[in-house]
This record gives structure tokens, sequence and C-alpha cells, in this order.
């Protein structure tokens, strides 16, 4: 029988720019990682001198990996 896993995808949204900078940031094990995640990122972010970024900037998306 074959097994399904879900991952999860975090996509940059642009949801405050004109929406043409969508990207793929981050493959997820598990959605409650996303928070943790998003203060690594914005931990790098304040480093390199940028802005911090808000979870609604980013879509969470679930996808299945098929073995």
């Amino acid at each position: 029988m074959q097994q399904e896993q879900t991952f999860y995808i975090v996509k940059y949204n642009d949801t405050y720019g004109n929406g043409d900078e969508t990207s793929i940031e981050a493959l997820l094990k598990s959605e409650k990682d996303f928070k943790k995640w998003l203060k690594e990122h914005n931990k790098e972010r304040k480093e390199n001198g940028e802005q911090r970024e808000l979870a609604d900037e980013f879509d969470v998306i679930p996808v299945q990996l098929f073995n």
C-alpha cells in the first residue's frame, strides 16, 4: 500500500505589493512549524537590515508526498 505524507509549502504572496513578487520560501514538515520558521526568517531579515514580514504575507499550502 502506498503511503502519503503531508508537507507544507510556505509561499510569499506579495499581499502588500502588486502581486508579481510571489516566491516559494520554505518547505515545512508540519503546519505548526510556520510560526517558528517566521520567527527565524525575520531574525535573518533583521540581521540584514530588512523589515520584518507578517504572517499574512505568506500562504501555507499543504502538499502530499507520494511514495
